[in-house]
């Protein structure tokens, strides 16, 4: 309407040096509603121009003058507008596509899945197991020990809940590809996972060190997942020196800001023998394992679960001393500091 007063004038004297304002709205049409919006603009174009000229008297030259641009207005808005309808089609089927790839992707993703469920499950019923000998010895000692059965009904409760959420986190990250992210504090991260090692530790006896840098802020975790990559890297950490032989089993657990970026970086280290040189986690995806009992997708799922947390994972390579060391982001409330 406002284009149409312009050109047209208040007084009904076309105004031709002003044509091209009509293309304005036209093209805004176009590109804001495609083809749809744009025909309902131009139809809207063509009435106000009639009722504008039939109002203001205009001449059968100026009727004829602006239908012709209202003939160059149609050709450029109609095509406009069917282009960018057919580009909204493309994106709405590349985005149905899309998703249906990235399903089917995570739908034949289950035969992995199960792997990892078996891999990431298999430390929390350990300790369901101990934790249940120790309550059942604890009650059959002259005279029973309840303080004892008791605190050692609490932790296999405990390890029985967390299997059911490393179960529930790993379905919904295969499936729906996302995790429950919260900010947590290093110091629990590594408590907690310690916690899970410990029954471990009283099969294969080793001295663990803890080592974190003071005042690191909290990181932006799914609590779970990133317990289970630790828990991992040190109890493949402690397999390594004790299977070696070592005559003092040494794991060194450090947590220090990372040298680039928002990050901090968590790292286990051992005394043991260290990775070969051509040694590549990245390209070890496949399900053999070098371990007896293995399932060969320890480093491969910690890898994954830290860089859907937008982390990385990087191993040492050498003769002795294996590090391996992942990075996690800080909680935005950090950021904000």
């Amino acid at each position: 309407l406002a284009s149409v007063a312009l050109v047209v004038g208040l007084a009904g004297q076309p105004r031709m040096q002003l044509s091209f304002l009509l293309m304005l709205p036209i093209i805004w049409l176009a590109v804001r509603f495609g083809f749809e919006g744009v025909t309902a603009g131009l139809l809207m174009m063509q009435v106000c121009l009639m009722i504008a000229l039939q109002l203001g008297g205009g001449a059968l030259a100026d009727v004829t003058l602006f239908q012709a641009i209202m003939v160059i207005l149609v050709v450029t808005g109609l095509a406009i507008g069917q282009l960018i309808s057919e580009r909204a089609a493309d994106e709405r089927r590349l985005r149905v596509q899309q998703d249906a790839l990235a399903r089917a992707a995570r739908l034949g993703s289950m035969g992995e899945f199960a792997t990892a469920v078996a891999h990431e499950i298999n430390q929390p019923l350990t300790a369901v197991t101990n934790y249940a000998r120790a309550t059942l010895a604890a009650v059959k000692a002259e005279p029973p020990r309840l303080d004892d059965a008791r605190h050692a009904a609490e932790k296999l409760i405990e390890q029985a809940e967390r299997s059911a959420q490393v179960i529930r986190r790993l379905r919904e990250m295969i499936r729906a590809g996302r995790l429950t992210v919260a900010p947590e504090p290093v110091e629990r991260i590594i408590k907690e996972s310690l916690d899970l090692v410990r029954p471990f530790l009283q099969q294969h006896p080793a001295q663990i060190d803890i080592v974190v840098q003071p005042g690191l802020p909290r990181v932006a975790v799914d609590l779970i997942q990133i317990e289970q990559v630790l828990t991992n890297l040190v109890r493949n950490a402690i397999e390594a020196v004790v299977d070696e032989g070592v005559a003092t089993p040494r794991v060194v657990i450090s947590a220090r800001k990372a040298s680039a970026g928002d990050a901090v970086e968590i790292a286990v280290a051992d005394n043991g023998p260290g990775f070969p040189e051509d040694f590549d986690v990245s390209a070890n995806r496949s399900l053999a394992s070098a371990k007896p009992d293995g399932l060969g997708v320890g480093l491969s799922l910690c890898q994954s679960i830290v860089e859907i947390h937008g982390g990385q994972l990087t191993v040492s390579k050498g003769a002795r001393n294996a590090v391996v060391a992942f990075t996690v982001p800080f909680a935005q409330e950090a950021l904000r500091v």
